[in-house]
């Protein structure tokens, strides 16, 4: 489970990751919009520089959604295995208390094998009383 804990943090420390380089390409995905937009109504810009500045942008709009799709595959990851750590730990509480049931049964029965012996022990030793009486009777009787 500790492994299942440390891939979970570091799925999480990954999206955070994925998140601020998210949060950067959209800043800079605005800042390109804003002077595109300016360099567009201004009249000394080149057709060329625009163009330039248009495929920096649709790179800049890719970025932002392949970042998006991997934090968004991030939190599926980070939630499958949080549901299969809590699988697994209701697996091992289960067991745990399988275990101790066990324990308890065997207890109980030890108990009460060792009735059982001290039960027999008593009968055998009374049986042995009984035997020892009868031979001292018949032994008066013969006297």
């Amino acid at each position: 489970m500790d492994a299942q804990s440390t891939d979970l943090t570091a799925k999480e420390s990954q999206i955070s990751s994925l998140r601020e380089k998210l949060t950067a390409t959209q800043s800079e995905l605005d800042n390109l919009k804003s002077r595109y937009s300016s360099l567009g109504s201004s009249n000394d810009i080149t057709d060329r520089q625009i163009q330039e500045l248009h495929l920096k942008l649709s790179y800049s709009e890719r970025q932002v959604q392949e970042l998006q799709e991997s934090v968004e595959r991030g939190q599926r990851t980070i939630d499958a295995l949080h549901k299969e750590l809590l699988s697994q730990q209701q697996k091992q509480y289960k067991l745990d208390v399988a275990g101790e049931s066990t324990r308890e049964r065997r207890y109980e029965l030890e108990d009460e094998l060792t009735t059982a012996r001290f039960v027999d022990s008593v009968l055998v030793l009374d049986n042995y009383l009984l035997v020892f009486q009868n031979n001292e009777g018949k032994a008066d009787t013969k006297r």
